[in-house]
Formats: C-alpha cells, sequence, structure tokens
C-alpha cells in the first residue's frame, strides 16, 4: 500500500490505453487478465456461515450491514418468480464454497491413502507422435508449478514420512547393541546423527511425520540397502553353511549305509561261502565214503573176477556139477575108445591128457557118503601112519588136520539105509497129515520128502554104480508115498471129493 501498481514488478500495464488486459507475473509465469465482464464473472454472495456469523455481531454497524446484504436477496426471494427462486437457490452457494467444500472431500480421501500425483504434460501441440517440443514442455511444467516446487523441495525438506514407516525403513541401520539401549524415532535420529554427523538442520522430527532433506534421504536409502544386502550375504551364507552341513549330513549318512551295505554284503557273500563250504565238505566227505565203498567193490568184484578166471585156469571144470562131470567123462571115454578102435592114437593121447583133470575135478565135486567118507578117512589114515613111520612130521600136522575134519564130517552123512529111513518116515508122515486133512502139514512134509529123496538119489550115484542096486528101494519107498507135489494136490482133490 502507498506503491504506485504500475510500478510493481509482478503487475504489467498495458501499452496502448485502449487495451483493457493487465498482466500478473506469477511463481509459474506471467498470467493475463482481461478486464472487460470482470466483475460479472466474479460476483459471489456472501457465504451463509458469514451471514450467520454477522447476523449475531454486538456492532450495530455490523449488524445493519449484514441486515441490509440479506433484506434484497429476501424481498427478491419472496416476489421473484420460480425460475429466478431457483437461480438465487443456487448463487446462494458460492464457488468458494463448492472449492472448500470438493478441497474438504478431497483432503480426506487423501488421507485415507497415500497418494501419488502424476502430471501430464503434452509434447506438443500438434497432437503428432514422435514429436517433442521441449520449450512448450518447460513451459507446461513453470505453469504447473513444478520447477517452483522442486525448488522449494530442495531447499526445504523434501521427504516426509510418518514415524511408524520410517523407524520401520531404518531401524536395521541400528546394531544390537544400539537397538537395546532404547527405542522409538528419537533413539534413532540420535544415533544415525551420531554414527554420520549430522546436525538437526538436516531433519526435523514433528509431531507426526519426520522431515528430512533429499541427500539425507537418498544416503540412508543406500545405507539401508548395503545394510540389507549384508543381511542378505549372511542369509545367503549362513544358508549355503546350512545346505553344505546337510549335504556333508547326507552325504555322511548315505557313506555310512553304503558302508553298511558292503558291510553286510560282505557277510552274506562270507556266510554263503561258509554254508557252501560245509555242505561241500558234507557232500565231499559223503562222496570219498561212497568213493572208498565203489573202490572196494569195484576191487572185491575184480578180485572175485580174476579169481574166476585164476579157477577156471586152474580148474576149468569148477562150474560143473557132479552130474555134468559124469556125463562129460562118459562122453570122453567113449570117444577115446571110438578113437583107439579107429587106430586114430594121437586124438587117443589128446583125449587121455585131457581125462586126467576131469577125473580129479569128478573126484572132488563127487558128493560124500559114508561109505565114501571111510575110505577117505582109511586113506588119510594110511598115509599118516606112513608118515610117522618114514618120520616126516612137517606132513603129518596137515594130514592130521584133514583127518579131525573127514571125522567131523561123519556126523553130517548118513548111510544109505539111514536115508531109505528118513525117506519111508517122511511118506509116513504125509500120509498122516492127508489123512488129517492137515494139507498145510502135508505141503510141508511133501518138500521134506522129496528132499530126502534127492539126498537118497545123489548118495546112490555116489556110490559109482551101486545105486543101481539100490534103486529099487528108493521105487519101493515110493509106492506109498508122493512123487511129486502134484501127485500131494490130487491125493488131497481125491481125498476132498470122497
Amino acid at each position: 500500500p502507498g506503491k504506485d501498481p504500475e510500478r510493481h514488478p509482478n503487475f504489467i500495464t498495458p501499452k496502448f490505453g485502449n487495451d483493457r488486459q493487465f498482466v500478473v507475473v506469477h511463481y509459474a509465469g506471467e498470467v493475463r487478465y482481461t478486464v472487460t465482464g470482470f466483475v460479472e464473472k466474479n460476483v459471489e454472495t456472501l457465504s451463509n456461515e458469514l451471514k450467520d456469523l454477522g447476523s449475531t455481531s454486538s456492532k450495530m454497524f455490523a449488524l445493519g450491514v449484514f441486515a441490509a446484504s440479506s433484506s434484497p436477496a429476501t424481498s427478491s426471494d419472496t416476489t421473484s418468480t420460480p425460475g429466478s427462486a431457483r437461480r438465487s437457490t443456487i448463487r446462494g452457494v458460492s464457488v468458494a464454497s463448492q472449492f472448500r467444500l470438493s478441497l474438504q472431500m478431497l483432503v480426506m480421501d487423501l488421507e485415507c491413502t497415500q497418494p501419488h500425483y502424476v502430471r501430464c504434460i503434452k509434447p506438443n501441440t500438434t497432437k503428432s507422435p514422435n514429436s517433442f517440443d521441449s520449450g512448450e514442455v518447460l513451459r507446461q511444467l513453470r505453469y504447473a508449478g513444478m520447477m517452483e516446487t522442486i525448488r522449494i523441495r530442495r531447499e526445504g525438506y523434501a521427504l516426509r514420512e510418518e514415524h511408524e514407516s520410517f523407524y520401520r525403513r531404518f531401524h536395521l541401520l541400528l546394531s544390537s547393541t544400539e537397538a537395546n539401549q532404547g527405542e522409538g524415532i528419537t533413539h534413532l535420529v540420535k544415533v544415525l546423527s551420531q554414527r554420520l554427523q549430522l546436525t538437526h538442520a538436516e531433519w526435523q522430527i514433528g509431531h507426526s511425520k519426520i522431515f528430512l532433506k533429499r541427500d539425507l534421504a537418498t544416503k540412508l536409502e543406500l545405507l539401508a540397502h548395503l545394510r540389507v544386502r549384508a543381511a542378505g550375504r549372511i542369509v545367503v551364507d549362513f544358508g549355503r553353511k546350512v545346505a553344505r552341513t546337510r549335504a556333508s549330513n547326507l552325504l555322511t549318512a548315505w557313506g555310512k549305509l553304503q558302508v553298511n551295505l558292503i558291510r553286510k554284503r560282505r557277510q552274506i557273500i562270507a556266510s554263503n561261502k561258509i554254508s557252501a563250504t560245509y555242505r561241500m565238505c558234507l557232500v565231499r566227505r559223503v562222496y570219498k565214503t561212497t568213493l572208498v565203498s565203489v573202490i572196494r567193490i569195484q576191487c572185491l568184484g575184480r578180485r572175485i573176477v580174476a579169481c574166476e578166471k585164476v579157477r577156471r585156469v586152474r580148474d576149468p571144470y569148477w562150474d560143473k556139477s557132479f552130474h555134468d562131470l559124469d556125463l562129460l567123462h562118459s562122453e570122453m571115454v567113449s570117444q577115446m575108445d571110438d578113437a583107439v578102435n579107429a587106430k586114430d592114437f594121437k586124438t587117443a593121447a589128446d583125449l587121455e591128457k585131457k581125462l586126467a583133470p576131469l577125473k580129479e575135478a569128478l573126484e572132488s565135486k563127487r558128493p560124500l557118503t559114508r561109505s565114501v567118507l571111510e575110505s577117505r578117512i582109511a586113506e588119510v589114515q594110511t598115509q599118516l601112519d606112513d608118515a610117522v613111520a618114514r618120520k616126516a612130521f612137517q606132513e603129518c600136522a596137515p594130514l592130521q588136520e584133514k583127518l579131525e575134519d573127514l571125522v567131523k564130517k561123519r556126523e553130517d552123512l548118513p548111510t544109505l539105509d539111514e536115508l531109505k529111513d528118513a525117506v519111508h518116515q517122511a511118506e509116513k508122515n504125509v500120509s498122516d497129515a492127508a489123512a488129517r486133512r492137515d494139507f498145510a502139514a502135508a505141503a510141508s512134509l511133501q518138500a521134506a520128502l522129496d528132499n530126502a529123496k534127492q539126498r537118497l538119489e545123489d548118495a546112490c550115484r555116489a556110490e559109482n554104480g551101486s545105486s543101481d542096486n539100490d534103486s529099487p528101494t528108493v521105487d519101493e519107498a515110493t509106492e506109498h508115498g508122493f512123487e511129486s507135489r502134484a501127485d500131494l494136490e490130487v491125493a488131497i482133490a481125491e481125498a476132498s471129493t470122497s
């Protein structure tokens, strides 16, 4: 006040007198205003709150002013048409009131959120793509107040953050000892100021927010980032250590498992080998025993075969019976007689050579009877007496043994009369059993009868011709007996039918 408005640096008057425009230099730039219709465009009524406040004033002048300002509106409202009343009602709410109400609602919404403003800048006025007009963009930034805001922010506290959010973001810059010494935003700011050698001009603590400059905020964010990276490295190193420990434990456990498996496998292999060796020893022992037995049996078999060969060489007639030898002897005697009659003396001489061993074999296999045994005993006794007379005492011992053996056989060799009596007794026993109808006893007695007859026939044949005289006796013995088992069965059948 008191200065000429035309000389003010932020007010520019028109250059021509008829020009009704003036310019006001704001912080963002020059703003041109037109005077024509300026009052009509900016006419606003008093707000209702201001009218109510003025009507309660204790000053009569103020009461008169507000009463005068409200009376035309009241009279006009009572006499106006419905259309004018509608207009007066709309004019009753000023633009400032509407702006203030909208601003209050916007502030309420902003307090509930964390807004981030975005400024839309037109790159050019032609609306063409890939075209950037730097002067136009700079002008828009100036008129939007961005440059002034940036300057103010740089000169003042650019970062404004609530206490809780700031403490949550930067409390990790404290060490464990510093964190235990205190807590809260004041302790955090104090510790960081001492560490970074900061003054109170770098930041200020408000009631709900903390204010700090951009450079300090950038430094704190860098420190927090470095601390997080360091903590991350520690966590990664710890994780790697844990992973290595787990891997080493896993490898150790796997190694122990493999060692145990190998040891178990070796034990199983060893036990199988031991059991197999034990079974092999048992089988080998059985095999050796069997082999020894087989070899012994083979030796015995070969011995028997060899003995048979030797016996056959020594005695070609060892496997023939007395009857076969007797027939062979008779046949060879007849052949020799025929050769002598034919004057084939060479053949007769050969047959005579063969007859000598044949006679020895025949005599050796001749069945013993009492008479034959007695003749042999007498012969051996004569040889023994002759050896004693000649004082050949070495020959006496075997002759004495032979004599004793022949004497012992005397009890087992009955005479022909005794054999005939045995045949007659057997026939009588068979007849008695058949009469009693005891057929089982008769069958066994018939077998005994057949045996007695066979012994009698052998004894008669051993007498060298005496059997021809004794044969009628055998036939007489069979008159009251049975020739065979078939005769017995026939007799039994006839007795059962009668």
